[in-house]
């Protein structure tokens, strides 16, 4: 029935199929046939069928990779109201990719992304506040940004919100708060995070100091090659 009403023109059943296609559900996984319905319902004006080809371009798959057609999409997708593609075309604009940097514009589209709900895009925009990258250095907007998308479970704003509340950047100093934020982070496998919770055990910061949990915490994140967890275990154990 779906493959009927794609063949119909049925713009919708063309991106469904082509999403089938793609993940191999239901049907043998077949990139090239997954663009071709792609394409179809993209010209359509689909924004899924958009961003879904726009990925294809991005990454290569089932497609010679091309930032600009990928941008182009992603673009088309994001006037369609893809919040997805919203936050791509951002992430393009900052990075010079299939497009001119423009960091401006980069945080625009981060806002409007965030303002729809996407949370990576809420902590890349408070990374352009936090380190002034497109728009005047404001610490304090930074972590409302950070708190939205922590609360949604993004581990990196997890782990810079912690940071925040242990040096007093943009909020006071709030050590409970900081390891509350770290040991989340820790928890969803954050490197960065479960080093700051190992050294938080260790130095008690925001937590009864306990050596042996602070080690665990540490080996953790050393195992994954991150150094300053090596180089604290070999100076402190």
């Amino acid at each position: 029935m779906l493959q009927k009403l794609a063949e119909q023109g049925s713009i919708k059943s063309q991106a469904h199929i082509g999403l089938c296609y793609f993940y191999g559900r239901g049907v043998a996984r077949d990139y090239n046939v997954a663009i071709y319905w792609f394409e179809k319902a993209a010209n359509g004006d689909d924004a899924n069928a958009q961003h879904a080809l726009a990925e294809c371009y991005y990454y290569g798959v089932g497609l010679e990779k091309d930032y600009e057609q990928a941008f182009m999409w992603y673009y088309r997708a994001a006037k369609n109201g893809n919040i997805k593609s919203i936050c791509k075309v951002a992430n393009c604009y900052q990075n010079g990719i299939g497009i001119n940097k423009d960091e401006s514009l980069a945080v625009y589209f981060f806002r409007k992304a965030a303002y729809a709900g996407h949370s990576i895009a809420a902590y890349n925009l408070g990374l352009c506040y936090y380190q002034g990258v497109g728009i005047q250095l404001d610490e304090a907007e930074a972590v409302r940004w950070f708190i939205k998308a922590a609360i949604e479970g993004v581990m990196a704003a997890q782990y810079i919100l912690g940071n925040c509340y242990e040096c007093g950047t943009g909020v006071n100093i709030n050590p409970k708060e900081a390891f509350h934020w770290y040991m989340l982070s820790a928890e969803q496998g954050y490197t960065k995070a479960q080093y700051s919770v190992g050294v938080c055990y260790f130095c008690g910061i925001g937590v009864e100091p306990d050596t042996q949990i602070a080690k665990k915490w540490l080996v953790i994140a050393a195992d994954k090659r991150f150094f300053a967890a090596k180089n604290f275990l070999n100076n402190n154990y």
